[in-house]
C-alpha cells in the first residue's frame, strides 16, 4: 500500500504541486540496473505500478505508457530481462497488444539478444514461446546458430519452430534441414 501511493503521488499533479514524474518515466525508472538488481522486489513494484489506476479508474500503465517505456528500454545499451518480463505480463494479464510484444523481439533479433546475457536470453526465448504464432515469421530473422540454440532450450518452441518450417516452400524449408530431423 506504502509503494502505490508513493507510486501514485510521484506521477500525479494535483493543485499545490505538479507530478514529479510522468507514468512513463517510472516505468523506466523501476527498469534502471540499480532497481533491477534488487532482484524479485524489481519484479514486485513493476507488479504494484501495472495494478494502479488513476482517480478515474484508469489505468496508468496503459497501452501508449507502455509502447513508449519498452520501446525506450529496448534501444538503451543494456537491455534487462525484467523488460520482457514487464511486456509479457503485461500482454498476459491485461491483454496488450500482441505486435507491441512482437516488435520488442524483432528489435531485440536486431540487436543480436543471442549475444546477451543468459539470462537475457533464457527470457527472449520464453517470451519468444509465450508470442506463438506471432512470433514464427521472425524465425526467418534469427541466424542458424541461435535460432539453434534457442529450440535447444525449450521444447514448446522447438515444435512450434518444427511445424512452421514443415510447411515452408522447398526452397525456403532447405537452409533448415537441420531442424527437421
Amino acid at each position: 500500500m506504502l509503494v502505490r501511493e508513493s507510486f501514485a503521488r510521484l506521477t500525479t499533479s494535483s493543485l499545490s504541486r505538479p507530478s514529479v514524474l510522468s507514468p512513463t518515466q517510472l516505468l523506466m525508472g523501476l527498469h534502471d540496473e540499480v532497481v533491477v538488481a534488487t532482484g524479485q522486489k524489481a519484479v514486485e513494484a513493476v507488479g504494484v505500478y501495472e495494478a494502479m489506476a488513476k482517480p478515474d479508474g484508469t489505468r496508468v500503465f496503459s497501452t501508449p505508457v507502455f509502447d513508449t517505456a519498452l520501446k525506450l528500454l529496448a534501444e538503451q545499451e543494456h537491455v534487462s530481462p525484467l523488460m520482457l518480463q514487464t511486456a509479457d505480463a503485461y500482454y498476459r494479464r491485461r491483454g496488450g497488444p500482441a505486435g507491441t510484444v512482437i516488435k520488442l523481439l524483432q528489435k531485440l533479433i536486431e540487436r543480436k539478444v543471442w549475444e546477451m546475457d543468459d539470462s537475457m536470453v533464457e527470457v527472449f526465448v520464453q517470451s519468444f514461446r509465450t508470442m506463438l504464432p506471432g512470433t514464427l515469421a521472425l524465425v526467418k530473422t534469427v541466424p542458424h546458430d541461435a535460432l539453434r540454440r534457442m529450440v535447444e532450450m525449450d521444447a514448446q518452441l522447438a515444435t512450434a519452430v518444427r511445424g512452421y518450417v514443415s510447411k515452408m516452400p522447398d526452397s525456403a524449408r532447405k537452409p533448415y534441414r537441420w531442424l527437421l530431423h
